[in-house]
């Protein structure tokens, strides 16, 4: 007969406790993850001109490598609006998403209803409207780069054909460096970009300089780095994007096509 030694518990009872604490643990575990992301909901309109607000004014350029297809701002304002009427991208505003710090982790949602989302993974994310003379181009929230590598980096969860983000200018001047890496880890590299440097707070005059990238001919864009050097911190705003349809999705519409031209011939 099994005996239990005074002051332990039974060993149904350890395994019960032990089931308990890890549910507890998971819980705990679930919950942290899940503080540690922004969810935000995209708009068709990419660099809003109006009365008192900011706007692009400059396209980065500077020394390129690697594959690299940039794309102006004009044509990235009609890839992003056309996408967004189809469901498969949009613009990120940061407008209504909750000021955080150190999160690494944006939940972007679109498509029909806001039903898609697009996750966005990074070192740390700073949501908010901080006075270091830098005015969000929409007018709210813009995004600050936490890392003290200088690092603003974004990692997506579904293949892209375009990606693009506005580099605020502030009170402090940047040397920026961007990289797109692609679903072949190759990468496309634009350094050497100077950014402006803004002396009055909320100036609808500071030239906000843009970056726009198209994935070159067969591929796709996976992850999208921005990088002012170690402890330089920088701000963006209007992060636009535009999904690749995945292949399965694809495959349905064409049998959808083939079945309905089938029953017409029948008819």
């Amino acid at each position: 007969m099994h005996q239990t030694l005074p002051g332990t518990l039974p060993a149904r009872s350890c395994t019960r406790s032990a089931r308990l604490l890890f549910v507890a643990a998971a819980m705990v575990a679930s919950a942290s993850s899940a503080s540690a992301a922004v969810t935000t909901t995209v708009s068709g309109v990419y660099d809003e001109q109006t009365v008192a607000l900011n706007a692009v004014d400059v396209q980065a350029s500077g020394a390129t490598a690697g594959t690299l297809v940039q794309v102006t701002l004009a044509n990235f304002k009609t890839a992003v609006s056309s996408a967004f009427a189809t469901g498969d991208g949009g613009v990120i505003h940061f407008d209504d998403a909750a000021a955080n710090a150190g999160d690494t982790i944006i939940e972007a949602l679109y498509g029909v209803g806001n039903t898609m989302t697009l996750t966005l993974t990074g070192a740390g994310y700073q949501i908010g409207n901080a006075a270091i003379n830098a005015a969000p181009i929409s007018g709210g929230n813009y995004l600050r780069n936490t890392s003290s590598s200088g690092d603003q980096s974004f990692t997506f969860s579904s293949p892209l054909s375009h990606v693009g983000a506005t580099v605020l200018a502030r009170n402090a001047a940047r040397t920026l460096t961007a990289t797109v890496t692609y679903d072949d880890n190759s990468t496309g590299v634009l350094s050497g970009v100077s950014i402006a440097t803004n002396s009055a707070s909320g100036a609808t005059s500071t030239p906000d300089t843009f970056f726009g990238f198209t994935a070159p001919a067969g591929r796709t864009i996976q992850s999208f780095k921005l990088s002012a050097g170690t402890n330089n911190f920088f701000v963006v705003d209007d992060i636009g994007f535009v999904v690749v349809p995945e292949p399965a999705t694809l495959g349905l519409a064409g049998i959808a096509a083939v079945g309905i031209l089938g029953r017409r011939r029948r008819k």
